[in-house]
């Protein structure tokens, strides 16, 4: 199965548009990366103002989040990118890609970044996770 599309874990893209921005309305844009770097069924690292993020790109869809397991910390771009669900490298935690949800356990949750492209541009809403 392709990353992004729906797995046994039931993480799946939102229907309709994308789940609410959680950027706030004084949040600044920050510049990250060129979004041709960032491959469909990628997983990276990006150092920012606000710290190390976790890109990924499913099915063209970019979405970012804190680059630290809420779990003991572990660098989730050390970890696994399959079906649309990042594992942490550590304890296997599971998250979902898309939300941020987490799989394994249920319950818990990725800090999540706003995301849109401009110009090629991969930006992120600039608030404190």
């Amino acid at each position: 199965m392709a990353a992004g599309t729906k797995d046994d874990d039931g993480c799946s893209p939102p229907s309709g548009r994308d789940a609410p921005s959680n950027a706030p309305q004084s949040a600044p844009w920050v510049d990250v990366m060129d979004a041709d770097d960032l491959w469909i069924g990628d997983m990276i690292e990006a150092q920012t103002v606000v710290g190390p993020l976790l890109l990924v790109n499913i099915d063209g869809s970019v979405h970012a989040y804190e680059n630290r397991c809420p779990h003991k910390g572990g660098r989730l771009s050390e970890g696994e990118f399959v079906n649309g669900v990042i594992v942490c490298p550590n304890h296997r935690w599971e998250f979902c890609a898309h939300s941020g949800r987490g799989i394994n356990p249920a319950g818990a949750q990725l800090n999540r970044y706003a995301v849109q492209i401009v110009d090629g541009r991969i930006l992120i809403a600039a608030r404190t996770p």
